[in-house]
């Protein structure tokens, strides 16, 4: 799996998001809402005790901050407000659902290398095993 910089929690709720995605290389070019990104990754599977942790770290994971590059938005505005949110000590640690969970996001091909290394699933060429199996 792809080593990720940092080891906060959402850089973790990051690796377990990829570790969910990546099973089905149909995932890798699908725009997600952010709810549906919480839900494949929900507080029960994240390890992180606290509500207001995992909500912080859900914020923390969509914004630029640290360095972050996680995702792609449809909205290109929603990366800056998402790490405002981070950086703000009087945040809504939920807006990340509430107020954005019908946005959508596309994963950063960047950290999808490491599972799928092609560029386009066209630019596999797959070799005969034998003298004996036709060639195409």
């Amino acid at each position: 799996m792809q080593k990720l910089k940092g080891n906060a929690d959402a850089d973790k709720l990051f690796n377990l998001l990829l570790s969910r995605v990546c099973v089905n290389v149909n995932n890798f070019r699908k725009k997600f809402t952010i709810a549906e990104i919480g839900e494949i990754i929900p507080k029960k599977d994240s390890g992180i005790q606290k509500y207001e942790s995992y909500n912080y770290a859900m914020t923390s994971m969509f914004s630029g901050q640290n360095g972050r590059d996680y995702f792609i938005f449809n909205n290109s505005k929603l990366k800056d407000k998402f790490t405002y949110l981070a950086n703000d000590a009087t945040r809504n640690n939920r807006a990340w659902k509430n107020l954005h969970g019908n946005e959508k996001v596309w994963i950063n091909p960047f950290y999808l290398q490491v599972f799928f290394p092609y560029l386009t699933v066209d630019s596999i060429r797959i070799l005969p095993m034998s003298d004996s199996d036709p060639e195409y």
